[in-house]
């Protein structure tokens, strides 16, 4: 640790001599969290610079992440201009989740240009939770205007988690809107059972209504 921060060009260039493992990974963090202190876009640059593999990918999501939870939208741009790979891909969600402490109508904008990946998932779900803790109003209005698909798809289920217990009946509307039928079937079975715990007589009608194939609505009466 104490040599990374004495002499942080010479540790840098060790690091990224090393073969990739699990010695190189924690050594490459080290050196890009000591940088990132000072100026977190040259430790991006120098992370940048690394060969793709694991130690890179966590670099660059360690820097990434301290960067935006004091300047979220100035490590977003940086993450925009970075070439696309792993490394960047694996950044989005942890920038969107800091994002949307603050601003998340901004996060989602940003969030939106990136084409659909796993990752994008996820960070439409970090952003759905925020923003459902802070304005539900305002977040059920995004969540109608984003296109079908496992993005929104994510989305959704994260906020009719969050709303269930304050809105259960929008919480399960909400779920019932989920493109893909297994998701759905499985976010709707798991809030109908939550809310037959807290009241049961709402929940059973929900339960009749509900677009569940007739076993799962047996079993859950």
């Amino acid at each position: 640790g104490n040599w990374a921060t004495n002499d942080i060009n010479s540790a840098a260039a060790y690091a990224a001599s090393l073969p990739s493992g699990p010695g190189q990974t924690s050594l490459v963090n080290a050196v890009a969290n000591q940088m990132a202190s000072d100026d977190p876009a040259k430790a991006l640059n120098w992370a940048d610079q690394l060969q793709d593999g694991p130690g890179k990918s966590q670099a660059v999501n360690s820097v990434i992440s301290k960067w935006a939870s004091s300047d979220p939208a100035g490590a977003a741009r940086y993450l925009q201009s970075m070439p696309d790979g792993p490394a960047r891909q694996g950044a989005i969600p942890s920038v969107a989740d800091n994002w949307a402490n603050s601003d998340p109508s901004a996060a989602a904008q940003w969030v939106a240009d990136f084409p659909n990946s796993p990752q994008k998932d996820n960070a439409y779900s970090n952003i759905a939770n925020k923003w459902a803790g802070a304005d539900p109003v305002q977040a059920s209005a995004w969540l109608t205007q984003l296109p079908s698909g496992s993005s929104r798809d994510a989305a959704v289920k994260t906020f009719s988690d969050k709303v269930l217990s304050t809105d259960p009946d929008g919480a399960d509307q909400w779920a019932e809107s989920i493109g893909d039928p297994k998701a759905r079937q499985a976010q709707v079975t798991n809030l109908l059972q939550k809310w037959m715990q807290t009241d049961p007589t709402s929940a059973s009608a929900a339960v009749q209504k509900s677009s569940l194939p007739a076993d799962v609505k047996t079993q859950l009466l």
